[in-house]
């Protein structure tokens, strides 16, 4: 893994391996042993690598995502916060919804789909929430225009026709945010091809074992 972060955290800078070694004071051929795990840095080197990238050592040696120690604190308390607002839910549901996620997950890193994946499951979360505050901006649409046509004692079928086209609103919002979610699923259904299309082409060219089990 932490070859892996190497060269990612090398490459986000547009370095050649040349480079980076020159700026830590290393020989090329030592950046490219440990890019490719041949061999691997000792503690005191890895700590000056991560400070050189502004990461932490446990970013850099694989041991987790957050690359910064503040993202693990923010995480730590929006954890805290989640966990509260859990509280308060339908429980079963809740459990159900929170085993379906760690799943999700779990499989998605399994299969190499993580980033893709977890940016399909905000988009959804994005589409929702912006559905929430939709509908919380309709209630004040209603119940304003409301109020004021009763304090003008403006009769009830009247004040009806006035706002009876707002509730349907919802269904517009939730129409479009079906289809950006579509669109981002359809996104991730094209990486899964590619990454079948390789997988296959990868099995072609295999050779066949001489002797059949």
């Amino acid at each position: 893994m932490i070859g892996k972060r190497i060269k990612t955290l090398r490459e986000e800078r547009h370095f050649s391996q040349e480079k980076l070694a020159t700026e830590l004071g290393v020989s090329r051929m030592t950046i490219n042993n440990y890019e490719n795990e041949k061999r691997a840095p000792d503690i005191e080197f890895a700590r000056q690598m991560a400070d050189y990238f502004s990461v932490t050592v446990e970013f850099l040696m694989g041991r987790t995502e957050y690359r910064y120690k503040r993202d693990e604190v923010i995480s730590l308390k929006r954890s805290e916060t989640l966990f509260r607002i859990m509280e308060k839910l339908p429980q079963p549901e809740v459990q159900e919804m929170v085993s379906s996620l760690i799943e999700t997950l779990e499989k998605s890193v399994e299969l190499d789909m993580a980033d893709d994946i977890v940016r399909v499951m905000n988009h959804c979360c994005l589409q929702v929430r912006r559905i929430l505050y939709g509908y919380e901006n309709l209630k004040e649409d209603i119940a304003v225009p409301v109020k004021e046509l009763k304090k003008s004692s403006v009769p009830e079928e009247v004040i009806r026709k006035a706002v009876h086209y707002k509730p349907r609103v919802v269904y517009d919002a939730a129409f479009h945010a079906t289809k950006r979610i579509d669109e981002e699923l359809n996104q991730c259904a094209q990486v899964m091809e590619r990454k079948l299309e390789k997988v296959l082409e990868e099995e072609i060219k295999k050779p066949v074992n001489a002797t059949l089990d």
